[in-house]
């Protein structure tokens, strides 16, 4: 009579999902499932001992005591017939065995006598091998052995489920740590799309304020042109229109220089900067745009006076927080924005204050967030006020919202 084969279990598939799932086969010997091992075969007084598992054509041994082979054919092994049961498979004597007794494991080496072997069974239910142990002497496990074998098959299926957590976990890390990496990315372009669209704001502020002065220069130039024309030469008049001239000139090239400085790519350079000259250029940007749109500028402009910073990031602070300013309160009723620039010795603080009503306690919470806007969609990203905090932090200045006032009050602070 010849030895029975194991037969295929009717849930193989989900049995070897399961075993792939652990990513365990052909690995490295690992002390923890050694210790298991070890154990069993004290408990069970059996000289070898080994943890099992059963894939499409073999058993592997991830661990094993008192046997060298590493593994051996699934047509021959006994732990293909135990993982049909979800109890200890136990064969008291091989050579009194009908399945057995032909086996080459039990013909030769390594001459088994004796086998029991607890499955290890999933959390789904499904056997992926055995603890099991083995002896050249027919014999029988005492009920506390079965019992020891049982808790420490348990404890191999722990520890297969610990590492295949971390593996988990670790996966998920290195996706979060992918995903975040993405969002940075993602997150660092739309800053770069910050400056532009303060410079377009600045642009548009432009269009209004250039109109003013080459109208007057063209009105000016008319009249200059018709007097010469007509031979009329009025000394007086001539002096007032062409002085005119120049000085809507030189108004045209400071709005012009402070646009150019503001758009240098150098955001670090560090320079000593007249806070008068600073809040005049930046105001003559923005202040006929604002009225012409209903929205009136109110001046606390400073006296002559120093501090050093980065000429073009402090614009890009101050022009941020006039725009966010005027969106807030333009088309309102009486809307007005005050730009109050105090100096100490220590310090120079900027008010922009509004004539809206204040913020919800909600939206203050979230105010100096990324991406977090009050605005339409299309009409901000919500990253001025994140941008302009990083900006004043690295002048080692303040920016905060004064929850004091009544009406929407922002505070600048930068050392001189």
């Amino acid at each position: 009579m010849f030895m029975q084969l194991p037969k295929i279990p009717s849930n193989e598939c989900d049995r070897l999902k399961d075993l792939f799932e652990y990513e365990v086969l052909d690995t490295n010997p690992e002390g923890q499932y050694d210790d298991l091992t070890s154990l069993a075969g004290h408990i069970c007084e059996a000289p070898i001992a080994l943890i099992s598992l059963i894939d499409e054509s073999r058993q592997w041994f991830k661990s094993r005591v008192g046997l060298s082979v590493q593994e051996t054919s699934r047509d021959i092994s006994f732990c293909g017939h135990a993982v049909f049961g979800a109890d200890i498979f136990e064969v008291h004597n091989t050579l009194l065995d009908d399945r057995f007794k032909d086996n080459p494991l039990v013909t030769g080496e390594p001459h088994i006598r004796f086998y029991a072997g607890m499955p290890l069974v999933t959390p789904n239910g499904n056997a992926i091998g055995t603890l099991c142990v083995i002896d050249k002497i027919p014999r029988r496990l005492t009920e506390n052995q079965k019992k020891g074998l049982r808790t420490l098959a348990k404890q191999v299926i722990d520890l297969l489920e610990l590492k295949l957590r971390n593996k988990n976990i670790q996966n998920l890390n290195e996706s979060l740590s992918t995903a975040n990496h993405k969002i940075i990315q993602q997150q660092d372009a739309l800053i770069q799309t910050a400056k532009p669209q303060t410079i377009g704001s600045m642009a548009s502020g432009i269009c209004y304020e250039l109109g003013s002065p080459i109208n007057s220069i063209q009105t000016r130039l008319k009249t200059l042109i018709d007097a010469t024309a007509q031979e009329r030469f009025e000394k007086q008049s001539f002096r007032e229109n062409l002085t005119a001239v120049e000085n809507n000139l030189l108004r045209i090239e400071r709005m012009v220089k402070t646009l150019r400085q503001f758009t240098q790519d150098d955001d670090l350079v560090m320079t000593n900067i007249n806070a008068l000259d600073l809040m005049q250029d930046l105001v003559n940007l923005v202040k006929e745009k604002f009225n012409n749109l209903g929205v009136k500028l109110i001046f606390d402009l400073p006296e002559e006076g120093d501090f050093k910073g980065s000429y073009n990031q402090i614009s890009q602070v101050i022009i941020g927080l006039l725009h966010n300013a005027y969106d807030a309160v333009a088309g309102h009723p009486n809307s007005w924005i005050k730009i109050s620039v105090k100096m100490t010795y220590e310090e120079i603080i900027f008010h922009i204050i509004d004539s809206g009503p204040g913020l919800s306690d909600e939206i203050k919470k979230h105010l100096f967030e990324p991406f977090f806007t009050t605005k339409a969609i299309g009409k901000g990203i919500g990253l001025t006020l994140y941008i302009s905090q990083g900006i004043v932090e690295n002048h080692r200045g303040q920016l905060f919202l004064d929850e004091t006032d009544t009406n929407t009050h922002f505070t600048v602070k930068f050392p001189r």
